[in-house]
């Protein structure tokens, strides 16, 4: 299903439901925390569906500091009825990982499934399925492709190459789940392929993908970026709340540079910020009070994150 078309609310919806309600366990895996408060947030809203049961059990496991730790599972054999871990807790901390594959009814759930052929983390919880009765597994992505080509049948192989369900965007604009997208196009006159070495050429048409150096000369060019800046000057009361996706971890900070000087107030996430002030900053972005406009973001909020406010720059 696309980007924002509701996977994670469709999944747990119909897992609290049918699976739960009938004394089945969840074991949720995502690469990322904010991937796990946002199914969390999912399962608290569907409790309700859950009728059957005295109460509903949601346990959150990873390295982020709100969240619990790998010993705090199954203790004294009360059973979570939903675990969402981080596949990096998860592959560190297999024996836990275990205690709940034992039970004899478990729903194994990859988010953003993409990811799932990477070995030395979903391949060592693929391991643990292998000769397991009642196995379900199911992955979720609005991005199949994404996967390295010769990857692509490992991720089909892993959820029994069967799609459940493939929703096209234009599908579910025309029917109005997700807005009509207006694009802009911001003419720079840069030349952007200036510089570019053979080598780099090749890597972008192998890979579909700028090379580290390409994207270091971009994030540098000053004119390109002050016209960002400008764009969301001249729009702002139409922006309003603005998420731009940067190159770099340098392209970020000269943008939020460039625009904090402008007199706008701006943050940015990236791998160089420990997860816990990622998460406060983008907190922070979702307070429609709270006078942070403008997000930048270099691939933190690339999947499993929306936001009806906000909107999309590059």
């Amino acid at each position: 299903m696309p980007t924002a078309s509701g996977k994670t609310y469709t999944t747990v919806r119909w897992l609290t439901e049918n699976h739960i309600n009938e004394g089945g366990l969840v074991l949720w895996v995502a690469h990322r925390h904010y991937l796990l408060d946002q199914a969390a947030f999912a399962f608290y809203r569907t409790a309700y569906l859950a009728n059957k049961l005295p109460e509903l059990r949601v346990r959150v496991i990873s390295g982020a500091a709100h969240h619990g730790v790998p010993k705090q599972v199954d203790p004294e054999g009360r059973r979570d009825h939903v675990v969402l871990w981080s596949i990096q807790s998860a592959a560190r901390n297999l024996d836990a990982v275990t205690r709940i594959l034992d039970h004899n009814d478990v729903f194994l759930v990859v988010d953003e499934a993409h990811h799932a052929p990477a070995r030395q983390t979903y391949g060592k919880l693929f391991e643990l399925l292998q000769g397991r009765r009642n196995r379900k597994v199911l992955g979720l992505t609005a991005t199949p492709t994404r996967t390295v080509v010769d990857e692509q049948p490992v991720l089909a192989k892993l959820f029994g190459n069967q799609k459940l369900v493939d929703i096209k965007l234009p599908e579910l604009i025309a029917d109005g789940y997700l807005a009509h997208p207006y694009l802009e196009t911001i003419r720079t006159e840069v030349n952007a392929e200036k510089g570019a070495t053979s080598k780099e050429k090749s890597h972008l048409k192998k890979w579909n993908d700028l090379p580290a150096s390409w994207q270091d000369r971009l994030a540098k060019i000053r004119i390109r970026n002050s016209g960002i800046v400008q764009q969301y000057r001249d729009h702002r009361r139409r922006y309003g709340k603005t998420l731009i996706f940067a190159i770099n971890i340098d392209h970020a900070k000269r943008l939020r540079k460039l625009f904090i000087d402008a007199g706008i107030e701006t943050d940015y996430v990236a791998s160089d910020r420990p997860a816990e002030e990622n998460r406060q900053i983008v907190e922070c972005f979702r307070d429609r009070q709270s006078g942070l406009d403008v997000l930048i973001n270099v691939e933190v909020l690339t999947e499993g994150w929306t936001s009806r406010r906000s909107r999309r720059s590059s």
